[in-house]
């Protein structure tokens, strides 16, 4: 298992993340749950359990498969279940390798998951001195060392900065940091939403607006964890 330190909010919001594999991971999904929370996922344990019960063979539908599933995954689905539907403040997104990330602010619901879930492949906590910060301090990432660019500049998306932008971040490697996929994509006049790089200061970011302002969605300011208490 993987297990990772929070450097920046999850979704902006959360500080907690824990990640647990199971076969039924499908019917965790969000946008299924249209009769209410976790609503799907219920109806799906309950009919498995209906078939058990019958002494029918359990088995579930799957895109365009019927899928069988084992007594052992329907328990560790079901235990998942029991533990997500007494918490509220929460978001699941859903891996195609059946796994679930589970995303909180509390802290007992990520170890109760690890804890009851068949396998856990990840969490991701924060540092208990590190947490205030990440609360009250809007857009920042903690990080271990320290850093030479403290700014992360992130594109829009569907956005293409004008490619002469490429041009200067070459000539300014001494200002910028930028990895080859996403200058590429600004070179070649690519849609480059979700690429970010990296500026030295204030003064640079500025310069930085006046050039492509319009394609800037978001900044993130680089914090080294060892000036926190100072």
């Amino acid at each position: 298992m993987f297990r990772l330190k929070t450097q920046k909010l999850l979704y902006g919001k959360y500080l907690y993340k824990v990640v647990v594999r199971t076969a039924l991971a499908n019917i965790f999904r969000t946008e299924y749950q249209t009769r209410g929370q976790l609503s799907y996922a219920r109806s799906e344990l309950d009919k498995l359990r209906d078939l058990r019960d019958r002494g029918l063979p359990m088995q579930i539908q799957k895109w365009r498969a019927v899928v069988p599933v084992k007594h052992a995954d329907w328990l560790d689905a079901r235990r998942i279940y029991m533990v997500l539907k007494s918490q509220e403040d929460y978001t699941v997104r859903i891996n195609p390798l059946n796994l679930v990330s589970v995303y909180t602010n509390n802290e007992k619901l990520v170890d109760t998951l690890e804890r009851v879930a068949d396998y856990t492949y990840e969490t991701s906590k924060p540092e208990s001195q590190e947490i205030e910060t990440l609360l009250t301090q809007k857009d920042i990432i903690i990080t271990d060392t320290i850093p030479k660019f403290p700014l992360r500049v992130i594109l829009n998306a569907n956005t293409k900065p004008n490619s002469d932008f490429a041009l200067w971040l070459r000539a300014n490697t001494d200002k910028s940091k930028i990895g080859v996929k996403a200058l590429a994509s600004i070179e070649n006049g690519w849609f480059s939403g979700g690429f970010y790089f990296y500026v030295r200061d204030e003064k640079v970011l500025n310069m930085i607006y006046l050039l492509i302002g319009s394609s800037i969605r978001r900044v993130e300011k680089l914090v080294y964890s060892g000036n926190l208490d100072k």
